[in-house]
């Protein structure tokens, strides 16, 4: 089981409240995904959050591909060619690795929020709304 999702059904059951959500705050929020050699598999990902239920003006995307070897880069980019601008995708010169990329995507953006996603995993279409619930403008 999940383990954010365990500690969901824990607080539950031991009748502990939630944190105060507010559903009328929208920032603007960048997913920023590091790959290296997922092949067709980034597809999947990048669509999953190109279609989370968040206004589609303020969820943008920044996929930077660490030097693949395989077909990686052109898939995200065929997805990017039909996101409506939404989709960026960089490419390293070199492999800088997993944080220094997240570092290189992360200055591309002028977001509220920055979230970093792991490039096999597919968002929950509430997960970019659950996420930014818990935040509170001031």
């Amino acid at each position: 089981m999940n383990r954010y999702l365990g500690g969901v059904i824990l607080r539950r059951i031991r009748g502990e409240q939630f944190d105060e959500t507010r559903d009328d705050y929208e920032p603007t929020v960048t997913a920023v995904i590091p790959m290296f050699n997922e092949g067709a598999a980034i597809k999947e990902t990048l669509q999953s959050l190109l279609d989370a239920n968040y206004p589609s003006t303020k969820l943008k995307v920044i996929c930077i591909d660490d030097c693949s070897t395989d077909d990686s880069y052109e898939h995200a980019r065929e997805v990017a060619k039909k996101s409506g601008g939404r989709l960026k995708v960089l490419r390293n010169r070199t492999n800088l690795g997993k944080r220094r990329s997240i570092i290189r995507a992360v200055r591309e953006t002028d977001s509220e929020i920055i979230v970093s996603v792991d490039s096999d995993v597919v968002v929950d279409p509430q997960a970019i709304r659950q996420l930014t619930r818990r935040f509170v403008s001031d």
